[in-house]
């Protein structure tokens, strides 16, 4: 039999909550992270902590911003972070957004929710999540289903992405 202390999941989450400012192991965010990773049989790693925590403090950054955010505070391979990232979100952990550039941004967010992409630009912004809301409220479960019937498929999940231009008439910076 296998106990709390000779688990080697519970050896790495240790790891992780010892690794500096990563892994405070009373954030509500470690906890549903372990709690994910524990589920899906995996390892709750330093780096995979770092990510994680740097990913959901992020506004959808791309591997190399979250490379460059994390590395400074603790030593990781970009290799590490692609690694990472893409485990992540065929987890669905994270979400994987394209970009205008054709990079991908992450999206750390817990709640479902839309994004707000700006033409000619790179920038992604969050859309309010009570306009989100009255958004996919105001999709009717006949059309959801008729998509389904038409498609032959089922519908897990929706993700929906608005582009467009600024209203001011200025420019957009890449954030």
């Amino acid at each position: 039999m296998v106990t709390d202390a000779q688990n080697p999941a519970d050896r790495d989450d240790q790891a992780a909550a010892d690794q500096g400012s990563f892994g405070d192991s009373r954030s509500p965010l470690v906890s549903r992270l372990r709690s994910r990773l524990r589920m899906e049989g995996l390892r709750c790693t330093p780096q995979r902590l770092a990510i994680y925590e740097t990913l959901c403090g992020s506004s959808h950054p791309t591997a190399e911003e979250l490379h460059a955010s994390v590395s400074s505070r603790m030593s990781m391979s970009l290799a590490t972070v692609y690694n990472t990232l893409d485990l992540f979100s065929s987890k669905g952990i994270i979400l994987r957004i394209p970009s205008n550039s054709g990079s991908f941004r992450y999206c750390g967010g817990q709640r479902s929710h839309m994004h707000f992409q700006y033409q000619g630009s790179d920038r992604m912004v969050d859309v309010p999540l009570d306009l989100g809301e009255k958004i996919m409220d105001s999709i009717s479960e006949s059309v959801l289903s008729e998509i389904e019937e038409r498609l032959g498929v089922r519908i897990d999940g929706m993700d929906v992405q608005f582009m467009g231009t600024s209203s001011s008439g200025q420019e957009v910076v890449d954030s």
